[in-house]
């Protein structure tokens, strides 16, 4: 997953962040806890609304609930259409 992230609200800077999420790293129990930040009350939820695109919601939540704890930027003091230039390059590079 790749994200970008305002850091400097007064300057207009993005820093951009990235994050493979394993879903077999996170046990149930912690999973649902995190899915409870965003609404969801099970698994078998995200399951039964997002069907296909269950997998992807779950990372999104885990994602996005460590993220701002745990990642480090692959670069920051960018503006928004640089840190969509990068991550445009980031993506093709892999």
């Amino acid at each position: 997953m790749v994200e970008i992230r305002l850091f400097n609200p007064d300057a207009q800077l993005y820093s951009v962040h990235t994050d493979l999420i394993c879903l077999s790293d996170y046990p149930e129990d912690e999973t649902i806890l995190v899915l409870s930040f965003f609404g969801y009350t099970s698994v078998d939820q995200v399951r039964d609304e997002w069907g296909d695109a269950a997998n992807q919601i779950i990372s999104e939540c885990i994602f996005e609930h460590y993220g701002p704890i745990a990642l480090e930027p692959l670069v920051t003091g960018l503006s928004f259409e640089q840190a969509q230039s990068f991550i445009d390059n980031y993506i093709k590079e892999r």
